[in-house]
């Protein structure tokens, strides 16, 4: 009889693939102009792999000799795909599919039960993979299921910390949006491009340090703030980075051919787009590509998507892992005062923190 993690190892690597096949099937014939979503996902990997080797030399090695870190993801692919086929069923789809414009100050969201549940399965994913995290970080190694109970012990507070990551992005972008209306838009920009920049970099390390049973929820907070902020030097190139890849700032400009009967045209096109996203979640959608679409006038192609994601959500998990790696020294000893915090990330302390 197979061992459970055993099973969870296949399933996430045979789901991906049944996902992967399933959305390839569907995808061909490509519609004209989609096939310049190929050449993004060509320049992702290839940047990926670059942020790899200089920023994080040697992780790609330790991600080999820890691949279950990666299980959750495969098993997160699989369940949103899962729940994506389910709201096509006349039964469930009556249920999962209607949404609700909830309407927020300048904001608008379309929630739906399929919607929720989607939020619920990301935050289960990053209790899961964050306990795994520490747990290689601390020991070594890690299981995926026995880390499982990780998961469902901080669930409820990976949930509010989450609600708080992207809570306080939307209430910035709310604000930037209220002055974009009132004709404020270079402003608008600004604060959106330097906001969002600003709070990855002051939450990067909250999920690993806040995962601490010593810790009730708003010191763990304000202690992975203070973390993250003390940290940025260590870290900022690699959130830059991130941002970047994924579409912080995005520019277009194209110019295609388009035929209709009896008549052709050239559309000359451009698209420039400040997005403001929180990585602090093991964040994975690429901006660049819908970017990309939106401006060819033309739906993504549901594989190439899902290939980003997968590129990306591997991305995530490793800079959580080197972030995790630099915190666990301090986390280990002592990081309640703010003179200790001071202390170990101070340049001038030559008993300072150092990457492993």
């Amino acid at each position: 009889m197979a061992a459970p993690i055993q099973v969870l190892r296949v399933v996430a690597g045979v789901g991906v693939g049944v996902v992967l096949l399933q959305e390839a099937v569907t995808a061909l014939p490509l519609k004209p102009r989609q096939e310049y979503g190929v050449a993004v996902l060509v320049l992702a990997l290839v940047a990926v792999a670059v942020a790899f080797a200089f920023l994080m030399p040697g992780m790609v090695g330790t991600l080999l000799r820890h691949k279950d870190l990666l299980v959750p993801l495969g098993l997160l692919t699989l369940a949103d795909a899962v729940l994506g086929w389910l709201t096509l069923l006349p039964v469930l789809g009556a249920v999962l599919a209607p949404s609700t414009v909830l309407k927020l100050w300048v904001l608008s969201f379309s929630i739906s039960v399929a919607f929720v549940i989607s939020i619920l399965l990301q935050v289960a994913y990053s209790a899961w993979t964050t306990t795994m995290i520490l747990n290689t970080v601390r020991h070594g190694r890690s299981d995926a299921v026995a880390d499982l109970y990780g998961m469902a012990r901080w669930f409820l507070r990976v949930l509010g910390l989450e609600f708080i990551g992207w809570g306080v992005l939307f209430a910035g972008l709310a604000c930037a949006i209220a002055l974009a209306a009132a004709g404020a838009l270079p402003l608008t920009l600004i604060l959106v491009g330097a906001g969002s920049l600003l709070w990855n970099l002051a939450t990067a390390a909250v999920l690993p340090v806040a995962l601490d049973e010593r810790l009730r929820f708003w010191e763990a907070f304000r202690l992975g703030v203070s973390v993250s902020w003390r940290g940025m030097r260590r870290w900022w190139s690699l959130v830059v980075v991130q941002m970047v890849l994924l579409g912080w700032i995005t520019f277009f400009a194209v110019s295609y051919t388009e035929s209709k009967p009896g008549s052709t045209t050239t559309q000359s096109k451009t698209n420039f787009s400040v997005n403001g996203f929180w990585t602090g979640g093991y964040e994975n959608e690429c901006r660049w590509y819908s970017k990309l679409m939106q401006t060819m006038d033309v739906p993504t192609v549901a594989l190439i998507s899902t290939v980003l994601a997968l590129v990306f959500g591997v991305l995530a998990v490793a800079i959580k892992l080197r972030i995790s790696e630099d915190i666990m020294p301090l986390t280990e000893r002592t990081y309640l005062t703010e003179t200790a915090l001071d202390t170990a990330f101070s340049p001038a302390n030559p008993n300072r923190l150092n990457p492993a």
